[in-house]
């Protein structure tokens, strides 16, 4: 049997928990939970989601060319407990974070927000 991170366990438990609630539901949790955010924005659109997650413990990276940063963001994925993608609705299926279950996506046309996944 293979061993389980624990972390990663209530992790995962906790983003198929939030997946199901209303964008403002999900904050509220968070803060309940006093979980670490982790943001990452490959669309530019931090400034529409910014005040959303007002009180949440959070870090913010715009990402330019995933490439480059690719040993960052994996590090920066592990040190926190949810991940939240903000990704055009175009380019979801090439997203680093498609396969990963932990993450929580926010999906955006090109002027609004669109659903959450």
């Amino acid at each position: 049997m293979e061993p389980v991170d624990i972390h990663r366990y209530y992790a995962k438990r906790a983003a198929k928990f939030l997946k199901s609630k209303e964008i403002k539901k999900q904050v509220e949790e968070i803060k309940k939970m006093e979980a670490r955010v982790a943001i990452f924005d490959f669309c530019g659109k931090t400034p529409l989601v910014y005040k959303l997650f007002r009180g949440v413990e959070k870090e913010i990276f715009v990402v330019y060319d995933v490439s480059k940063c690719m040993a960052k963001i994996d590090e920066v994925s592990r040190d926190h407990d949810l991940i939240y993608v903000l990704e055009d609705v175009e380019a979801v299926e090439r997203s680093i974070f498609y396969e990963n279950s932990d993450a929580i996506f926010l999906l955006f046309d090109r002027f609004k927000f669109i659903k959450c996944v």
